[in-house]
This record gives structure tokens, sequence and C-alpha cells, in this order.
């Protein structure tokens, strides 16, 4: 008989620190739940390890596990602008919720 497994979902944020030359991986559900790394994937397989370790100390307490329900993408996007192309937005304006 196969053991039964639980999926748990976490949203994983990934930064490169400005003054190093390495990257920061962690989980904003999972306090203290983070791993640095020399590239951004190398961060990500040190959070998942330490994401493993940390679901199995709080199932072996038996403490609540705090998973991401929704789904969320966070995409880098840089933009250019010139002196000339504010024409539509005015930068005073007040910021809103979702466009």
């Amino acid at each position: 008989m196969e053991a039964a497994t639980t999926r748990y979902t976490f949203q994983i944020v990934i930064e490169k620190e400005p003054d190093a030359d390495e990257f920061t991986a962690y989980a904003p559900r999972l306090a203290g739940c983070f791993r640095r790394g020399k590239t951004a994937d190398e961060a990500m397989q040190g959070v998942r390890r330490a994401i493993r370790q940390r679901l199995e100390l709080l199932l072996a307490k038996g403490e609540p596990v705090l998973t991401d329900e929704k789904f969320l993408r966070v995409e880098e996007l840089t933009i250019e602008v010139g002196d000339g192309d504010r024409a539509g937005c005015s930068p005073s304006a007040p910021l809103r919720g979702r466009p």
C-alpha cells in the first residue's frame, strides 16, 4: 500500500541582491524560510530544501501549514521614458489599485 501524500503550494520570491552577486529566494508564508545562491536557480533549489524541512517540522509538531491558494505571477518590467513621453499620465495623479 502506497503512503498518502499531500501537496502544498507556496509563492516564492527571488530577489537579486543590489550590492552583491547573489540571489535570495524566500517563501513569504513561511517566516524565516529563505536561502541565498550565486544564481536564481541555486537560491530556488536551496529554498525548496528549506521549505521541505520546515514542512516536516510543522507536520511532526501537528502545527498548521499556511499555503498560498491563489496563483500570483510577478514580472519585471523596464521602461525607458524620455522628457517628451509624459503625455496622458500625470506624475501627481493618485495611484489606484489594479489597472
